[in-house]
């Protein structure tokens, strides 16, 4: 999966949660991290765009 896959997935996702949680940030937080242990594929998009994060840290820090 791409980067542009990945945030593409993870942003339909989260609307998703935020939709069905009533667009409470706490609830859909949790809902979000229950999704990633049933949902492989949006775990997956989680850890590259978390991975990706964390590169862009260590750049700007350099």
């Amino acid at each position: 999966m791409t980067h542009d896959q990945a945030h593409e997935y993870a942003t339909q996702v989260a609307r998703e949660e935020w939709a069905k949680a009533g667009k409470n940030m706490e609830t859909t937080l949790k809902a979000l991290d229950r999704r990633a242990e049933k949902d492989p594929k949006f775990k997956e998009a989680r850890e590259i765009l978390s991975f990706r994060s964390l590169l862009e840290e260590q750049q700007t820090r350099h």
